[in-house]
């Protein structure tokens, strides 16, 4: 893609000099990520720590009638299914 300005002087949006556009980005951590030495929020475990799961609609809008818990309260671990009643 090539970008002419009719004004050659006038830098573009694409021609500023703090633009990351099509230029290489360092990244200093590259290498203990590449190496698999990276440390994720999902790779930690914590004490207490739980995780949490939000089901949503798949349908846009839709009015929401009513929603049956019981058996997601019965499954191992489960520390609280919250609706919106």
């Amino acid at each position: 893609m090539t970008v002419a300005s009719a004004n050659p002087d006038r830098l573009t949006v694409l021609d500023r000099p703090n633009s990351y556009i099509g230029k290489v980005v360092p990244r200093p951590n590259l290498e203990r990520l590449m190496q698999g030495r990276g440390l994720y929020v999902s790779d930690m475990e914590l004490p207490r720590m739980a995780h949490v799961v939000f089901l949503r609609s798949p349908h846009a809008h839709a009015k929401i009638i009513g929603i049956d818990a019981v058996e997601a309260r019965r499954m191992p671990n489960v520390i609280a299914v919250v609706t919106g009643r």
